[in-house]
């Protein structure tokens, strides 16, 4: 019986050389936002310095593409990927002409339940966003437990 080799398949890290041409693209596809891509850049390198220059172009471009601020903390580096935050989100919110209101509230036992929430400590939120030109709220569930806030 002859066996065959394992081979082991690996995706790229963010360290590996093949992610430097990434940077360049992502630096190149700015345009007329570069002085907030750099400035965002500038802040995250500061902020975070165990990132990668991948991880921190990355962190950029999302900040300005969504034209938020790293210096707000509007987006955050969180479980190795860029985070909007809730002042971020707060912010995208109120710059739509739609948006009409948010209502933010602790779950009821019920929904805990059903979310399968066993820990006493553990938050769940319902959070339902109203925009003028809807007659129905969209609804968002979070959760978040002390080892993650």
């Amino acid at each position: 019986m002859t066996t065959t080799p394992k081979t082991e398949t690996r995706q790229p890290n963010a360290a590996s050389p093949s992610r430097q041409p990434a940077v360049a693209v992502i630096e190149q596809g700015m345009g007329p936002r570069k002085d907030l891509y750099e400035a965002n850049k500038s802040l995250a390198e500061a902020m975070w310095p165990q990132l990668t220059p991948f991880q921190v172009a990355w962190l950029a471009k999302v900040a300005t593409g969504l034209e938020l601020e790293i210096l707000r903390d509007e987006v955050i580096w969180y479980e190795e990927r860029p985070y909007v935050t809730i002042k971020g989100l707060g912010r995208l919110l109120n710059r739509h002409p739609q948006f009409d209101n948010y209502d933010l509230q602790p779950a009821s036992d019920d929904v805990r339940k059903a979310m399968r929430v066993t820990r006493d400590e553990e938050q769940v939120w319902i959070c339902r966003v109203w925009r003028k030109d809807r007659s129905r709220p969209a609804m968002g569930y979070g959760r978040a437990s002390p080892d993650y806030t």
